[in-house]
């Protein structure tokens, strides 16, 4: 499987595609890849939250490839306003151990903070988060 990118040490700064991320912008990391809050180089004032992804080196690259290249495709597919959008896939033209996926920021909680920041939620507001989630669900 993708290694987490946990060997950020040399990197502060990247631009791939047209797309500008700083290791200091550091949003999350999850088992296969590390997120970075970007931008647009060309309109800074446009944000992304940037996935990158690399390669481990132990493992077999070509089903790693696979693996991202399934990603890519299903995120592609994927047209709703409940589903963050997918904007890029992209190479790393000077590390080849590296891909990066673009999609669009949400800025605010995410569902686990918004069910536990109370001590519940009100049915109404749970109705209305579920209905969402389920719109979200029919386009999959």
């Amino acid at each position: 499987m993708i290694n987490l990118d946990s060997s950020d040490s040399g990197l502060e700064s990247r631009t791939i595609g047209g797309y500008k991320f700083e290791r200091k912008n550091l949003i999350g990391k999850g088992a296969f890849s590390t997120v970075y809050l970007g931008y647009l180089e060309s309109d800074p004032k446009q944000v992304f939250a940037i996935k990158r992804i690399k390669f481990n080196p132990n493992k077999s690259i070509e089903r790693q490839r696979q693996l991202i290249q399934r990603e890519y495709e299903i995120n592609q597919r994927l047209n709703h306003p409940n589903i963050v959008k997918f904007y890029a896939y992209l190479d790393d033209p000077s590390y080849d151990c590296y891909k990066y996926l673009v999609f669009e920021y949400c800025n605010g909680p995410d569902l686990e903070t918004l069910l536990f920041a109370e001590k519940g939620m009100k049915e109404d507001q749970a109705i209305f988060l579920f209905g969402q989630i389920l719109e979200g669900f029919s386009v999959i």
